[in-house]
């Protein structure tokens, strides 16, 4: 595995690793609650919200128990696919190595703000 990919396997791994160790140190949020009942009526769909979160509560609750921690590891896990695409996106658009694990590296606009007014 080359070193960009290690780094961002790492980071990535240490950012679920934290929000797993932090996520039982502070009780449930009232949506998380109201998910979790959503998540024990299915239905198609919601006057405020779509099907997948209260059906992604009800599989966080089946599959880690009613705990703070079971609830929260679907979107720790998320968090890792969200550093990990975005990575991957930074090296499509053309970034180094070290420019795709750091937090710093953003997109830089092809044309200043003053070049694209009209009048």
């Amino acid at each position: 595995m080359p070193a960009p990919r290690l780094a961002i396997a790492l980071i990535a791994l240490c950012a679920v690793a934290l929000e797993l160790a932090v996520s039982g140190r502070y009780g449930y949020v009232r949506d998380e609650l109201y998910f979790l009942a959503a998540g024990q009526h299915l239905a198609v769909g919601y006057v405020d919200q779509p099907l997948l979160t209260p059906l992604l509560a009800r599989l966080g609750a089946l599959l880690g128990g009613n705990t703070l921690v079971g609830l929260r590891v679907l979107p720790a896990l998320s968090l890792a696919a969200v550093i990990v695409l975005t990575a991957a996106m930074s090296r499509v658009l053309g970034a180094g190595g070290l420019a795709r694990c750091s937090p710093r590296s953003r997109p830089r606009p092809a044309a200043s703000s003053s070049a694209l007014r009209t009048s």
